[in-house]
């Protein structure tokens, strides 16, 4: 589910960088990964189960 698409988004990143990005490619590139893998890591938090039953 979630993490599910952590991993379709990161393989589309990785396609769209293709093999020698620039800085500023990759830090575009990647930015909506990391929010995305931020969430995963809040969810997955013991401290944030609550918000499993929201």
């Amino acid at each position: 589910m979630f993490s599910e698409a952590i991993i379709s988004e990161s393989d589309a990143v990785l396609t769209k960088l293709g093999d020698s990005p620039s800085k500023e490619e990759y830090q575009a590139g990647t930015c909506r990964l990391r929010k995305m893998l931020e969430l995963l890591k809040c969810v997955e938090n013991q401290n944030y189960q609550y918000l499993q039953g929201i």
